[in-house]
């Protein structure tokens, strides 16, 4: 057996960790207790703390920046932009912020009633005047309604009840308010309707109208015209807050439940007991007439609201609906 030469080993050994360092690659020289025999190994695979870190020039450890706590930006947040903020642009904010309201874009932002042609489904007849043309956006994006038409909004109800279940003119109007609300309008609106003590002619404003149906046809231009005892040849009330019109083939499709006359006055055929009887009977109008031709027009104008029928008040009929 040939012995080993250590002395040659121990020559060679500091040289091979020489070059190793040189390439990159720590080696670590170990003697095996017992045998005297000297070992290298890769650091990769040493379970110990034998993988002795490389220093830079400034004694920092794997930086690659001299700050020394190895996140790579110098600043320490371990962000990577060198503010401490943790967004990345410098300026102490952070990402995700709502954009400031642009009024003139033509978007309706937050804290904009409109913005250019967007009025937010708005209109003239939805704020109280005339239906039509003319609200716009101003340039501070609020509602500009200087070119709407004043006037108040005339209908026919949807709801159609028996003379002697109204309960009487206060729920008569709630049946118009709440017709016209559902149908986006604005206003306060009464029914015309009469009772033992109450009518049109002592409850309605009487300032100027003009009044129209929904479809933006004219029923009357002032009061004194609507109670003259004549409406307008094509001013049939029988349209409702919605903009539809009604009517049919049945006898009953046209009257409606007034207790009034022409004139805005009670009528002497009565009111089914303040709207509360439905054996009694109560005066009635005709939303077809004065158009001549209908199926229940007699053509007497006047018969629009009523002075000369009347029904029992058992029977089902609409109102109609006036703003104020």
């Amino acid at each position: 057996m040939t012995p080993r030469n250590y002395a040659t080993s121990a020559l060679i050994l500091p040289l091979i960790v020489a070059l190793g360092m040189g390439c990159n690659t720590v080696f670590t020289v170990s003697t095996t207790a017992g045998n005297g025999v000297g070992e290298t190994q890769d650091s990769t695979g040493d379970e110990s703390d034998s993988d002795a870190e490389m220093t830079d020039s400034v004694g920092s450890v794997s930086s690659g920046d001299g700050d020394g706590d190895g996140d790579g930006d110098g600043d320490g947040d371990g962000d990577g932009d060198g503010d401490g903020d943790g967004d990345g642009d410098g300026d102490g904010e952070t990402t995700g912020m709502e954009p400031e309201p642009e009024c003139g874009n033509g978007l309706l932002e937050l804290g904009e009633a409109c913005d250019g042609a967007e009025l937010d489904g708005m209109s003239c007849g939805a704020l109280g005047y005339l239906p039509g043309e003319g609200l716009a956006c101003d340039p501070s994006c609020n509602l500009d309604a200087s070119a709407c038409e004043l006037g108040k909004l005339t209908f026919l109800s949807e709801a159609a009840l028996a003379g002697g279940n109204i309960g009487g003119i206060a729920a008569a109007d709630q049946i118009c308010q709440t017709e016209a609300e559902a149908a986006g309008k604005g206003g306060m609106y009464l029914a015309w309707i009469s009772d033992a003590v109450e009518s049109p002619s002592t409850r309605f404003s009487m300032d100027d109208g003009p009044y129209y149906l929904s479809n933006g046809d004219l029923v009357a231009s002032s009061w004194a015209d609507l109670t003259d005892g004549e409406l307008p040849i094509n001013a049939r009330i029988a349209v409702t807050a919605a903009g539809q019109g009604v009517g049919g083939a049945e006898l009953g499709d046209c009257r409606v439940w007034t207790g009034t006359q022409a004139n805005g006055a009670p009528d002497q055929f009565g009111h089914c007991n303040n709207w509360t009887d439905t054996v009694a009977i109560g005066a009635i109008g005709f939303w077809d007439s004065p158009n001549g031709g209908g199926w229940c027009d007699s053509n007497i104008p006047s018969q629009w609201s009523g002075g000369n029928a009347a029904n029992t008040c058992d029977l089902a009929r609409r109102l109609y609906c006036f703003q104020q």
